[in-house]
C-alpha cells in the first residue's frame, strides 16, 4: 500500500504542480490582456486629448485671426471717413475759391458812389454771369421748365392757373422759384405753376 499511495501522492503533487502552472499562466495571460486593455484606454484617452489640445490651438488661432482681422477693418473704416471728411473739406475749399471773386466784385458795386443807374446794372449783370459761369464750372445746371409738360421728378406744383390755350393745359404756365441740377441729379426742384 506504501507504493499505491506514494504513487497516488505523486499523481496528486503533479496535478497540483499542473493546476497551479495553468493558473499561472491563465494569470499571466488575464496580466497581459489587463495591461494591454489598460494601455488601450490610456492610448484611446490620449489620442481625444491631443484632438482637443489641437482643436484648442486651432480655435485660439482663428480666435486671434478673427480679432487681427476686425481690428484691421476697424482701422481701414476709420480711415475712409476720415479721408472722405478731408475731400469733402478740400472739394468745400476749392469751391470757396472760385466764389470769392463773385463776392470781391459785390463789394466793389456796393462801394462805388455812382447815381448811373445803368451802369449800376450793368455792373450787376457781370456779376450775375460771372455767378453763372461759376455755377456751371462746378456741374449746376438749370431745370428748363417753362412752357414744359409737368414732370414730378423735376417740378414742383405750387398752384394751378386756369387757360384759355388747350395746348397749355398740364403744362407750366409760370416759374415761381427756379431749379437746379447738380451733375444731373436733382439739387433744387424748379417751383412752378400749372395751366389748368
Amino acid at each position: 500500500m506504501d507504493k499505491k499511495q506514494h504513487h497516488v501522492e505523486e499523481d496528486l503533487s503533479k496535478e497540483e504542480k499542473h493546476t497551479t502552472a495553468e493558473p499561472s499562466i491563465e494569470t499571466g495571460e488575464k496580466q497581459t490582456e489587463e495591461i494591454e486593455n489598460t494601455s488601450e484606454t490610456e492610448n484611446a484617452q490620449t489620442v481625444p486629448d491631443e484632438r482637443f489640445e489641437l482643436a484648442k490651438q486651432e480655435a485660439e488661432e482663428w480666435k486671434d485671426k478673427y480679432i487681427r482681422l476686425s481690428a484691421e477693418f476697424d482701422n481701414y473704416r476709420k480711415r475712409t471717413l476720415r479721408e472722405k471728411q478731408e475731400l469733402v473739406a478740400v472739394a468745400s475749399e476749392a469751391t470757396l475759391l472760385k466764389l470769392l471773386p463773385v463776392v470781391d466784385d459785390f463789394e466793389r458795386a456796393l462801394q462805388s458812389n455812382t447815381t448811373d443807374v445803368e451802369g449800376m446794372r450793368t455792373g450787376m449783370e457781370l456779376i450775375y454771369k460771372l455767378l453763372q459761369r461759376f455755377l456751371q464750372e462746378n456741374g449746376v445746371t438749370e431745370i428748363e421748365a417753362l412752357d414744359q409738360e409737368l414732370n414730378t421728378d423735376f417740378h414742383d406744383a405750387v398752384t394751378q392757373f386756369k387757360v384759355e390755350d388747350e395746348s397749355k393745359r398740364g403744362h407750366v404756365v409760370d416759374v415761381v422759384r427756379k431749379g437746379y441740377l447738380l451733375n444731373g441729379r436733382v439739387l433744387r426742384h424748379a417751383q412752378v405753376v400749372i395751366g389748368e
